[in-house]
């Protein structure tokens, strides 16, 4: 992501599932992971927290007010994708999932709280899409409430206010003291798209570069009723995107009496097409031969053209370089007989 046991954590930003590493502090663990590791790419995402009393293991945990996770630099999390759910939080819990249209649910969780001096409640939620934010709605077996919480979208940050009173309302404005800790919660948000080829969109999408590190950062924030700031660096595997370049012999013989050199181009590490950009010349010699007019639109793989200058490659050794966005400029040599 309530009202008498009201508690939750909004999440954000989170099958070909790049797994992630839980990180524990002093009174949480947490771990979050990307469903692809791809770069510039839709994805989904998996949170999980579990939270302790760091004084006393067998007591409550300290009341969590307020979550805030920023995803990685270059992430993009777009509440224009999915259907948006205009409802009020009133009506969220008068008619549950049927207050929202279908398009705007993205996703689903669950949360265990404790109330103080009555037992621990598991609620599960419903996620649902609005203009920059998440709206989250809790729901649990009688006489449990329903809870709606909301968390708010900057770029890529998710800021989500914890409600710690019985009422689902904030402390100290709306009870003077916490009254419910959060004992644990999981989210679970599908990747979303919208729209095929160039116009495709998604509702979260991961950074079109990948660190030398092969991670992505995440920091996650939690704030408690004690005044207590807990800071801890997620991190979500990446792959560096990567270009490969191929002459067959074939298209080099052929390049001996033609204007076109046809070069085999593949991209790894991409789900996103990317524009190629290559140049022929002789190895040794500065003078380009030849190039890709305009560069060329690539998706995974593809044959492209190199114009070249003049009709026909005499006998020799020559190179292709070959560069596109987010990704090392790569040269082949070949020998044309």
């Amino acid at each position: 992501m309530r009202r008498c046991c009201a508690l939750l954590l909004l999440v954000a930003l989170w099958p070909a599932q790049a797994a992630a590493t839980p990180v524990s502090g002093k009174r949480q663990t947490v771990e979050m992971t990307f469903t692809t590791t791809a770069s510039g790419a839709a994805s989904g995402f998996l949170y999980r927290a579990s939270f302790r009393n760091p004084e006393n293991p067998s007591a409550d945990p300290p009341p969590l007010r307020r979550l805030v996770i920023e995803a990685p630099a270059g992430a993009k999390l777009d509440t224009g994708v999915p259907g948006l759910c205009p409802a009020s939080d009133q009506e969220l819990k008068d008619k549950g999932d049927g207050a929202c249209p279908p398009s705007s649910r993205i996703g689903s969780g669950t949360a265990d709280i404790k109330p103080m001096l009555l037992p621990a409640i598991s609620y599960t939620s419903a996620f649902f899409n609005d203009v920059n934010e998440q709206v989250e709605l809790f729901t649990a077996d009688p006489p449990s409430p329903p809870v709606v919480v909301h968390g708010f979208i900057r770029g890529n940050i998710l800021d989500s206010p914890i409600p710690t009173c019985l009422n689902g309302g904030f402390a100290p404005q709306d009870c003077p003291s916490d009254q419910v800790s959060l004992l644990g919660n999981t989210v679970d948000i599908p990747s979303y798209t919208k729209g095929d080829g160039a116009g495709r969109r998604s509702y979260f999408t991961t950074p079109r570069t990948c660190p030398a590190s092969h991670r992505w950062r995440s920091p996650i924030t939690f704030y408690y009723g004690d005044g207590a700031v807990e800071t801890l660096l997620t991190e979500q595997p990446c792959v560096r995107p990567r270009l490969t370049v191929t002459v067959r012999r074939a298209a080099a013989r052929a390049g001996r009496g033609a204007r076109i050199l046809r070069v085999g181009v593949r991209v790894v590490g991409l789900e996103h097409p990317v524009r190629v950009r290559a140049a022929l010349r002789r190895v040794g010699s500065g003078r380009i031969l030849g190039r890709v007019r305009h560069g060329a639109l690539v998706e995974k793989t593809r044959s492209i053209a190199i114009t070249l200058r003049r009709r026909g490659l005499s006998p020799g050794r020559y190179e292709v370089a070959a560069r596109a966005r987010g990704t090392r400029r790569v040269v082949l040599r070949f020998r044309v007989r």
